[in-house]
């Protein structure tokens, strides 16, 4: 299509789960079509599976986002570009958002239960409130020395 664009962006391996920063930005020397926005799409090899990550706009020209890629070996992160109507585009980035605020809610659940279930006393009398203190306090530790510890649950 004549506004669809790919590029392929080789990327090291990081076994460390550390997130790859993209920029994308418009230059200014031609603008969007009024009421289109530019979508970005990401994928990684080698199934090149696309999903929403970003989108720019006249009014918003610019944009930084965080990907973490899958663990092991060189790969290719392909991005893809598609100029559409802005408002498909804003739709597509708030149910993209909402998702992703879904699935971390369900992670930081699952790591709270995990932990609460494996005090013997969590079954038959509940667990104290010193245990959820220390769990809240692990966990905000972990945030802060590994901010995609919850991509790897």
């Amino acid at each position: 299509d004549t506004y669809k664009y790919t590029i392929d962006l080789p990327v090291p391996a990081r076994d460390n789960g550390s997130a790859v920063k993209v920029c994308v930005f418009l230059t200014g020397q031609t603008p969007l079509p009024d009421g289109a926005a530019a979508a970005i799409h990401c994928a990684w090899s080698p199934e090149f599976a696309f999903v929403p990550s970003s989108f720019l706009t006249n009014a918003k020209p610019s944009t930084i986002f965080s990907l973490v890629p899958p663990i092991g070996g060189n790969l290719a992160l392909r991005l893809g570009i598609s100029v559409e109507q802005d408002s498909q585009v804003v739709t597509q980035q708030m149910y993209k958002v909402a998702i992703e605020g879904h699935e971390i809610a369900k992670k930081v659940a699952q790591h709270f239960h995990n932990y609460v279930g494996s005090f013997p006393q969590a079954q038959s009398q509940g667990v104290p409130l010193a245990i959820l203190d220390k769990w809240f306090a692990n966990f905000e530790q972990k945030l802060r020395s590994n901010p995609q510890f919850l991509e790897r649950q």
